[in-house]
């Protein structure tokens, strides 16, 4: 495993858009050198949303940023800028017109969100998701809950270009309780299981922040194609 730390984002390269064949994730841009990027190892977080749920037929987790994850915070903060990027300078090649990073932040949706003020990480979970407890028992999607503390894995599938936003996929790999065995569950006190850390503060970093006012997406839709499913071709 790789722990995010170590990871170079400039190093992250995209490849052409391919329709992807789950239809919900319309066009996927790969990642050139992506066995670099399949085993990133993140801090342990709490889970926020009430375990894994569905959001058009698609798996996800939602983990809670504490105060001592502000390192993450950046972290995926730096990689929507690089993704930002990186689209603006391939837009030519990708919608046949460059496109401002002014234009891509309107459809861009952000790798951590805010919910009530709360910084959360979106993590989807596929049939090759892994899900045990501390002790390597294999566990089901319903054991995971709200507040329980996990580590998780996650690989960078690419970027999710669709009709109407664009957001970088990540898939969690393996997803650990720290919880060691039902016994020492029940013997928990309460108060500690449903304790949560504070919340990173968020208003310090903005994807944004170095980017005027974007006008707004009704204003920007003919600016924007869903990338041609015809793009065959893989850059060097």
């Amino acid at each position: 495993m790789t722990s995010f730390t170590d990871v170079s984002i400039d190093s992250i390269k995209f490849n052409n858009p391919k329709h992807h064949e789950i239809e919900e994730l319309g066009h996927i841009c790969s990642l050139k050198n992506g066995k670099k990027f399949t085993n990133i190892d993140l801090p342990e977080l709490k889970v926020y949303s009430s375990g894994i749920y569905e959001n058009n037929g698609l798996n996800y987790i939602d983990l809670l940023l504490g105060r001592s994850d502000k390192p993450l915070f950046l972290f995926m903060n730096n990689l929507d800028n690089h993704c930002l990027k990186s689209i603006h300078e391939k837009s030519n090649d990708w919608y046949g017109k460059e496109i401002s990073i002014e234009i891509l932040e309107s459809y861009y949706i952000n790798t951590i969100h805010n919910e009530s003020n709360l910084p959360l990480l979106k993590i989807m979970i596929d049939d090759n998701s892994i899900l045990r407890d501390a002790d390597d028992n294999e566990i089901t999607k319903n054991t995971l809950k709200k507040n329980m503390p996990v580590k998780v894995s996650i690989k960078i599938n690419g970027l999710s270009i669709g009709d109407e936003n664009i957001h970088l996929n990540l898939i969690a790999n393996s997803i650990r309780t720290a919880t060691r065995s039902k016994k020492i569950v029940s013997e928990t006190p309460a108060e500690t299981v449903e304790e949560t850390e504070t919340p990173v503060e968020t208003v310090e970093v903005s994807v944004a922040e170095t980017v005027e006012e974007t006008e707004t997406p009704v204003e920007t839709v003919e600016e924007t194609e869903t990338p041609v499913e015809t793009v065959e071709e893989t850059e060097t």
